[in-house]
């Protein structure tokens, strides 16, 4: 792994950019899943607006995995601040009987 291999080398800086790299990653992984199940609970209560509003957020967020390149962590064109935010945002995905808020947070590391 290309982490261990930093900290072999003791390129304690690259490691730590590596480590955030895949914390992201996981974050995004995390929440992209979340957000599937949404769209499916949505398409099943036939909520197809909803449906569609998190699609959209899906594709938001995939596009944000692209931008990370784990090869090369501190060329990412995805800074902390804007990942962050962005995961801070709230998606509001009204349903036929309730309204339901999907929080996007950041887990703890």
């Amino acid at each position: 792994m290309a982490k261990d291999a930093a900290v072999k080398d003791e390129d304690y800086d690259k490691a730590q950019a590596l480590k955030e790299v895949c914390d992201r990653l996981k974050i995004l992984g995390n929440e992209l899943l979340k957000l599937e199940v949404a769209k499916v609970e949505a398409i099943k209560g036939e909520d197809f607006e909803a449906a569609k509003r998190i699609k959209v957020e899906i594709v938001r967020m995939s596009k944000m995995i692209e931008m990370i390149d784990p090869m090369n962590p501190f060329q990412t064109s995805l800074s902390r601040v804007e990942f962050d935010n962005s995961l801070n945002e709230r998606v509001s995905m009204p349903t036929n009987d309730q309204s339901h808020h999907i929080n996007i947070q950041q887990s703890a590391r």
